[in-house]
Parts: structure tokens; sequence; C-alpha cells
């Protein structure tokens, strides 16, 4: 199988959110488009992203209070 064929499979669509999302938001859509990173957009712009990897780190740093934050 070839990377042509696995990113067909993957589809066109770009996850995103706001920068005022909480972590817990992006959880949840991180589990259910069962994907690892999402985009962040400011007025349709990209200005970061976030991935699991941030998260587990923020989580190992600052506990579950993380998934309050925004």
């Amino acid at each position: 199988m070839g990377i042509a064929t696995v990113l067909k499979g993957k589809g066109q669509g770009v996850a995103s959110v706001q920068p005022d999302s909480r972590v817990s938001a992006i959880v949840d859509l991180l589990v259910q488009r069962r994907i690892g990173a999402v985009l962040v957009l400011e007025d349709g712009r990209p200005v970061g992203i976030v991935s699991e990897r941030d998260i587990v780190r923020c989580l190992a740093v600052k506990g579950g209070a993380v998934m309050d934050l925004e």
C-alpha cells in the first residue's frame, strides 16, 4: 500500500478550533474524529496547532485541572 492510497482514505476535512476553545472540547474533537492534532484558527487564519502530545504534557505538569483551561 502506497502513501497515496493511505491519504486517499483520510478525507479532505481539516479539524480546527478557536484560540479560546477549552482543552476538554479539543480532546472531545480528537476522540470523535480519531485524529492526533487540530489546527487553531483565528479569523480563518492558522495561528497554531494542538496535538495529543501537547495535552498529555500539560496533564503531566498541571494535572486534571488542565481540562478546564482555554
